[in-house]
């Protein structure tokens, strides 16, 4: 008796330069959301407790949730089958729960840019990073 045993190739990764093009654009959108509002519209990005939001701090949260979330979706990528849609939940959570420190804000207009920043951030990773990955060449 024989068994054949057949290999199942896996799917190509998604090079990083690719995933980092997809950071670059979260980057850039962070950019222009904070940039549009606090400098044409005149905003002042203020939350409880005195501490003011500027172009710095949007610049490094940007650079740690891209890294972070980049990070755990090559190893979920990596060690699961369901990679992509298991990481898909956890950045809908984590954007979920992001949304509660807007509510910070000492005034409206200040809520509102915080969470377009959020909601423009997450959009981009999580349907970006979705994108290219649904774009790839996959092996059968």
């Amino acid at each position: 008796m024989t068994t054949q045993v057949t290999e199942r190739p896996m799917a190509q990764r998604v090079p990083v330069r690719v995933d980092a093009v997809v950071g670059a654009t979260a980057v850039v959108v962070a950019v222009g959301l904070w940039s549009f509002w606090t400098q044409l519209v005149g905003v002042e990005l203020e939350v409880r407790g005195g501490q003011s939001i500027g172009l710095a701090s949007v610049l490094a949260t940007v650079l740690v949730v891209s890294v972070l979330g980049l990070g755990l979706l090559r190893v979920l990528e990596a060690r699961t089958a369901n990679g992509l849609r298991t990481w898909t939940i956890i950045a809908a959570v984590v954007l979920v729960a992001s949304l509660t420190g807007p509510l910070g804000a000492t005034t409206a207009a200040a809520a509102l840019v915080l969470l377009s920043l959020h909601v423009g951030l997450a959009g981009v990773l999580i349907v970006g990073l979705r994108q290219v990955r649904r774009n790839r060449p996959e092996a059968a």
